[in-house]
């Protein structure tokens, strides 16, 4: 989803690319400071779900995008040189920066870079951050590039929305052919005669488990 940092009016967005409703219970965004390698910004709870294909927001309480929020804290309050991770208990699921690393004002890569800016996850960005990159400096946040991320400033407008071609959240379409075995004739009374086939091809992400039907019509 979404990463916004400046000052203390910031906000951090999470999308499901599953297909099932997320119990947030256990989850976390811990916050590390300047390079810390424990959460000393701060741990904040998340809580309720995060439905299939859906978004979750926490807001500083103080953020002017607080109204749209799933979760308002006043310890989400970050800048450019801080790291974020998203904990599943103690795994860690998710991260935007580099833990234990101080670039100094910011991590660069994308836009004028991690300070006083917003950035969205690009649509075809499907591989979460679960391992803490390595390095120091303003490049050591590896992922950070414009092939994965993309600036979008501090307003929040991006808040509450994304589109993804991840997981289950990807389009899919299925487009079928002419009938084969000509004529198909179909009777009441005599089901051997619907004998036949069509050609279809399919585009896109489809879940394991999903059925479809062919209804045809004359």
């Amino acid at each position: 989803g979404d990463f916004a940092g400046c000052c203390d009016a910031v906000y951090i967005e999470i999308y499901n690319t599953s297909a099932i409703t997320i119990d947030l219970t256990s989850y976390s965004i811990q916050i590390y400071s300047n390079g810390s390698t424990t959460p000393s910004g701060g741990t904040i709870s998340l809580s309720g779900n995060i439905a299939s294909c859906a978004t979750y927001v926490i807001c500083n309480t103080s953020a002017t995008t607080a109204g749209t929020a799933d979760l308002t804290s006043g310890s989400m309050s970050f800048n450019g040189d801080d790291a974020v991770a998203l904990f599943d208990g103690a795994t860690l699921i998710d991260l935007f920066g580099n833990i234990g690393d101080d670039p100094g004002t910011e991590w660069t890569g994308v836009g004028a870079g991690t300070a006083n800016d917003g950035f969205v996850r690009n649509s075809t960005y499907c591989t979460a951050e679960s391992t803490d990159p390595t390095g120091s400096g303003p490049t050591s946040f590896t992922t950070f590039t414009t092939s994965n991320w993309t600036s979008v400033g501090t307003s929040g407008a991006t808040l509450g929305s994304h589109t993804s071609s991840c997981g289950s959240c990807g389009s899919n379409s299925i487009t079928t052919g002419l009938i084969a075995t000509s004529p198909f004739n179909v009777d009441c009374t005599n089901s051997t005669d619907a004998s036949g086939t069509v050609a279809f091809t399919s585009t896109g992400t489809f879940s394991a488990g999903n059925i479809y039907s062919v209804e045809i019509f004359d």
